[in-house]
């Protein structure tokens, strides 16, 4: 007898679910507890804004989702706090690629290896950055921007000032551009959450 794809795929399908009947049973169990979600940064920023209307949505499908802000080491604490958590699921995390880029990259010592501690389950949002310039600068597009600092130095400083703003997960950031390129970038977090410099 020969089956169309189409048809041996389902008959695959169905007995992959039959020969997993039993653990099923277990699983559909999941969860029987609320869930932790833990974000990396205190509450007000990007992470509280994407992760506490997530939390709620899932509400209907995974029962209860609470919201636990662990901030600390540009998101470092909190991701190792899942990483070393009980691997059941009931402890999840929302984190972002940049927290674990300098997890691995910039720190002498690690909290965490992210590769190997942690796995990646869904996407929930993309970030994109931008570089701005004060109107009164003449530039349109990167390449301006660069030909306006290099024919006008002392002109640019003034013009784009010493300072840029930033978040708190991209100070380092920040911090290393300062360090590798003897510009004088300096992030100056906002006053909210508890951030003060």
């Amino acid at each position: 007898m020969k089956l169309a794809r189409r048809e041996f795929l389902g008959v695959a399908a169905g007995a992959a679910a039959l020969a997993s009947g039993p653990r099923s049973a277990a699983a559909a169990l999941y969860p029987d507890r609320p869930i932790r979600l833990i974000l990396p940064f205190p509450p007000g920023g990007v992470f509280d804004i994407i992760g506490r209307p997530w939390a709620d949505k899932v509400k209907t499908s995974l029962g209860t989702v609470f919201v636990d802000n662990q901030p600390g080491a540009g998101g470092s604490l909190a991701a190792q706090l899942v990483a070393h958590a009980p691997a059941d699921g009931y402890t999840i995390f929302l984190g972002g690629s940049t927290i674990h880029l300098t997890e691995m990259i910039l720190r002498e010592h690690p909290l965490l290896d992210p590769m190997k501690e942690l796995t990646p389950v869904s996407m929930v949002a993309i970030t994109c950055f931008a570089i701005v310039v004060n109107p009164a600068v003449p530039a349109h597009t990167l390449g301006d921007l660069v030909a306006y600092v290099k024919a006008n130095p002392r002109q640019a400083r003034l013009r784009l000032g010493r300072y840029r703003y930033a978040e708190p997960s991209q100070r380092r950031a920040l911090e290393i551009a300062d360090r590798h390129h003897r510009s004088a970038a300096r992030a100056i977090p906002r006053r909210r959450a508890g951030y003060r410099r």
